[in-house]
């Protein structure tokens, strides 16, 4: 009995170190954060993707089987992870191109931006589509149209 309460305190201490360390850690983390000023413009395109085209959406879609437009539904679906993944790198692309290398002005940068969003929302329309098991009639553009 003795023993077993000696284990416990044990247990509890280790447990209340470690939570300690980790609250520690996660506080250095945020200040490294917001001491290195805002967030970075650039990043995280892919996350605009993901609110619509996931590996469980893809799935979904791949389990409808059938006929899109003509092709086949695993054809469109990996006609549709190609194009996401040009999406983001590309409009990764052009905003380093505005804000990290100075390639580009603001006014070129809103231009090819506003053609990515259009891009995007046509593809979202076609995923909505695509997961109604509906015969989806929207055309997929390659993104390297807005470059």
């Amino acid at each position: 009995m003795q023993q077993r309460r000696k284990e416990s305190r044990a247990l509890r201490g280790l447990a209340g170190v470690l939570l300690v360390a980790a609250a520690g850690c996660g506080g250095a983390s945020t200040h490294a954060q917001s001491a290195s000023g805002p967030a970075d413009p650039c990043s995280d395109f892919d996350l605009d993707v993901k609110k619509f085209w996931s590996a469980e959406v893809r799935a979904e879609v791949l389990g409808y089987g059938g006929s899109v437009a003509g092709s086949n539904t695993s054809e469109t679906i990996t006609r549709l992870d190609d194009i996401t993944r040009d999406w983001t790198m590309l409009r990764t692309a052009v905003c380093q191109d505005h804000f990290r290398r100075k390639l580009i002005t603001a006014e070129e940068y809103r231009a090819k931006v506003s053609c990515f969003d259009a891009q995007l929302s046509r593809q979202r329309s076609l995923v909505e589509q695509l997961r109604e098991g509906a015969g989806a009639t929207v055309d997929l553009e390659d993104p390297a149209a807005c470059r």
